[in-house]
């Protein structure tokens, strides 16, 4: 008995013993399991951050480019030796672009860095004795067009993609490669964009608009201005065929207008009448229109528009016989809609659908002479009455294509409509013809009529035309050197929306913001277009007649400094009676006008006269005149034609300074101009020039890729 006592205790022991063995195994084993798990976890939160370094890197090394591209670009601009600050700006924002293009991506999948003396190149090989990180990085620079040839790179987005893993030693998570993507946008900054520090001394603004008026202008004989030219124009937008030229600039019969460093600016129609002549650096118009304003009005002839770049939100039109047209650029940049079948195809927000907001380039005249030389976009076309045509350079008459049944539609089910007693193609097997379709189908109007002994009557090409050969974009067909050509697919018109797209925007700086307004982030440009809303003009943001009190009627001389003589003497007119004219008289003509209920007389018995208009009447020129200053009317502007040349600048003086001293409350006037960056080196002021290069850089999406 007592035996089997003891044997029963030795195997209860063993049982334990074994219990605790397997327990302690256990607990040893998970203990290790968790250690290698976080050992492991460890390593690959450790190649985590080696692919988080590269990054890092990389954005340090994006901005090393940015600042030496700014020194590469100001190097630049010093050696143009230019002093306008638009050409500098280009110059500088060209140059910089052109350098990150060049010389980004490879700064960071090789890790380079350029010292700031531009000599010495830096290889970034980090040694790191657990491993390596590889960036790859992909840069896509988006290119801003200006016109006349002038494309630069205004900002880049860079996606990169850094990726480490241990190379040195075994272990868990150690084979694991851990990725990172991260997003960046680069903007280009402007040149010398400073906010300068004045040191005793006001600063010196340039007045670029010489003449600025809420009403017409009306320019006769011969004129020469220098400096931008802006009228509201009395008549706003209507689809009346009646009105549609009417209201803006007009350049009287026979007359002689030279516009230099400077731009003409309407929303509403230049105006050419016969025999008149317009040249200038760059015309912005709802309309440009020679000779007749209506079909029932008399023939007209001649007639000349000279410009380096033409902006038209509607139409070029030419009814006078033998008007010419000579361009270096042609922006016709309203419409661009249903050009496709595909029925997810909408209209623009431009355009709605308006027959009077399509752009295009209307002939209703024989002998007519266009010549475009650098580039052509014809964003939109030809209406008759309600019709749209498949022509964005139309001539009158041919649109009698659409009422003929060609072969090759003889067996589809073609139906006509009736639009002002003419029958006109509007559906090809029940689906409503496309602006593509119809240009496709006058291109096989004429091809068929051009052919010997045909019965077809031969479409017109009045006059010589020539479009630039690789640079002409169209909605529809035009007519270069006597040949109809189709247009431009429906790919190329898509890829050069975006170049539209920004001259729309362009156009609505200019023309609806005065060139001066301060557009806010909600404030969408190209809605503004659409809608051609004004948002400056004289009486709303220039001028606040409103403040006018002690001011009204004023007309006073005050001496400025820095005209043509030393202290010379300058005219301030402050007018706040809409009845009123302000008259400039000059030389050569008899005095009919005098000071009173009526009119506001400047006259000066020397060569110029020097001026500040504020007015809310009406302004007229007569005589000789050689104004130098500033004109701002609520009303409208006109020169008499009295066979006397008349020459107006923009102001070479301190207008502030001038007004200032006239004791004109700066409550009612804020003139649009810009900082004369020269005059500012000149008044010793100190400009303080930091680049903060890293607000160049705009961080986005950033995301673990594994």
């Amino acid at each position: 008995m007592k035996n089997r006592k003891k044997g029963a205790t030795m195997i209860t022991a063993i049982i334990v013993f074994m219990v605790l063995t397997i327990v302690g195994t256990s607990l040893i084993s998970l203990t290790f399991s968790g250690y290698k798990a976080r050992i492991g976890e460890s390593n690959r939160l450790e190649n985590l951050y080696g692919a988080e370094s590269g990054l890092d890197l990389s954005y340090n090394i994006i901005a090393n480019v940015i600042e030496n591209g700014i020194r590469k670009g100001e190097e630049e601009v010093e050696n143009s030796k230019s002093v306008d600050y638009d050409e500098c700006n280009y110059t500088f924002k060209k140059t910089v672009g052109e350098y990150i293009n060049n010389n980004l991506k490879d700064s960071i999948e090789k890790r380079k860095w350029i010292k700031l003396n531009g000599t010495d190149t830096d290889d970034l090989n980090i040694d790191n004795d657990k491993g390596d990180f590889k960036v790859e990085a992909n840069i896509v620079g988006n290119i801003s067009d200006l016109g006349s040839g002038k494309t630069y790179y205004d900002k880049f987005n860079i996606t990169l993609k850094s990726t480490f893993i241990c190379n040195n030693k075994k272990g868990e998570g150690n084979d694991i490669e851990r990725s990172i993507q991260a997003k960046y946008i680069v903007k280009v900054p402007d040149y010398l964009k400073i906010e300068y520090e004045t040191v005793g001394k006001t600063k010196v603004y340039e007045y670029n608009q010489v003449i600025a008026v809420d009403g017409d202008m009306d320019i006769n004989g011969v004129t020469e201005i220098t400096g931008d030219i802006y009228s509201k124009g009395n008549i706003p937008y209507s689809s009346c065929k009646d009105t549609k030229y009417n209201g803006g600039i007009t350049i009287g019969n026979s007359s002689d207008v030279k516009v230099t460093n400077g731009k003409i600016i309407t929303p509403r129609t230049v105006q050419v009448n016969k025999d008149g002549k317009i040249t200038a650096e760059d015309i912005y118009a709802g309309n440009v229109n020679i000779g007749k304003l209506k079909s029932d009005d008399n023939n007209s002839t001649g007639g000349n528009v000279y410009a380096k770049s033409l902006w038209v939100r509607n139409d070029l039109a030419i009814n006078s016989v033998g008007a010419s047209v000579k361009l270096d650029n042609f922006y016709g940049i309203n419409d661009y809609y249903a050009v496709s079948k595909d029925k997810g195809v909408k209209e623009t927000a431009v355009t709605r659908g308006r027959e009077d907001l399509s752009s295009s380039i209307l002939i209703n005249e024989n002998k007519a002479n266009i010549d475009i030389n650098n580039e052509a976009y014809i964003w939109g076309t030809a209406y008759v009455n309600n019709y749209q045509t498949g022509e964005s350079v139309a001539i009158k008459g041919n649109y009698k294509a659409y009422s003929y049944k060609l072969p090759s539609a003889s067996q589809k089910d073609v139906k006509f409509k009736y639009d002002d007693s003419m029958q006109l193609i509007y559906k090809i097997n029940n689906n409503n013809i496309t602006v593509k379709e119809k240009a496709q189908y006058i291109k096989e109007y004429d091809e068929l009529s051009s052919k010997e002994n045909s019965n077809m009557s031969k479409l017109e090409k009045l006059g010589t035309i020539s479009m630039p050969k690789n640079s002409t974009y169209s909605v529809a067909s035009y007519i270069d050197e006597g040949k109809l050509i189709e247009g431009s697919d429906i790919d190329k018109l898509s890829e050069k929306q975006s170049i539209v797209t920004t001259k729309q925007e362009k156009y609505a700086e200019e023309v609806l913001g005065m060139g001066s307004y301060k557009w806010e982030k909600n404030e969408d440009k190209i809605v503004a277009f659409a809608n051609g809303e004004i948002k400056k003009s004289v009486a709303n943001g220039v001028v606040k007649f409103e403040k006018i009190e002690n001011e009204d009627n004023q007309n006073s001389t005050v001496k400025i400094k820095g005209a043509s003589k030393k202290d010379e003497v300058g005219h301030v007119v402050v007018n706040n009676n809409a009845n009123k004219t302000v008259v400039i008289l000059g030389d050569g003509v008899k005095n009919i006008y005098t000071d009173g209920d009526k009119y506001i007389v400047i006259r000066d018995s020397g060569e110029s006269i020097n001026g500040v208009i504020i007015t809310k009447g009406n302004v007229e020129v007569t005589g000789k005149v050689k104004f130098n200053g500033v004109i701002l009317a609520k009303g409208d502007f006109k020169t008499i034609d009295d066979k006397n040349d008349k020459e107006f600048t923009k102001a070479v003086y301190d207008v502030d300074k001038m007004l200032s001293k006239a004791k004109v409350s700066k409550e009612i006037y804020t003139i649009p101009g810009k900082v004369d960056e020269n005059a500012i080196k000149n008044e010793n002021m100190q400009p303080n020039k930091p680049y903060k290069i890293k607000e160049a850089i705009e961080k986005k999406l950033w995301k673990i890729i594994k």
